[in-house]
């Protein structure tokens, strides 16, 4: 549960360029890298979930 919380807030953060809590600031170079990253991270947790999906589905129908 606690790795879902902080993918979810990851994605939060990376939305605010510039964001501070007055521990830790994204500078906007660093929140574009972040964004990046992100993206590519959704994109690869996406295909595994349809895949993970498209397994279930044969599953059942075998």
């Amino acid at each position: 549960m606690r790795a879902a919380h902080d993918y979810v807030l990851t994605l939060w953060l990376a939305k605010r360029p510039g964001f501070c809590c007055g521990c830790w600031c994204l500078a906007r170079e660093d929140a574009r890298r972040t964004k990046r990253v992100l993206r590519f991270v959704r994109a690869i947790m996406k295909d595994w979930e349809e895949g993970r999906r498209m397994r279930e589905q044969d599953a059942r129908r075998a």
